[in-house]
């Protein structure tokens, strides 16, 4: 199930902190995703969303 991937339970796994180091983030274009497939692509990440095994960022290297 969808829902029971990505994450460990709060209550038995603390969250991890990964250390990082201050830097200048680089860009590069996104890959196209083809017009054929793009409402399966949509639909993909909105079920993965809703699942929560991704989530909003508003990170240096998110997809604008």
């Amino acid at each position: 199930m969808e829902a029971e991937k990505g994450r460990f339970c709060d209550e038995y796994f603390s969250p991890i902190k990964i250390p990082v180091i201050e830097h200048i983030p680089w860009a590069q274009k996104n890959l196209p995703i083809l017009p054929g497939i793009l409402e399966d692509v949509i639909k993909l990440f909105q079920e993965k969303l809703a699942a929560g095994v991704y989530k909003h960022s508003d990170a240096s290297y998110h997809s604008c």
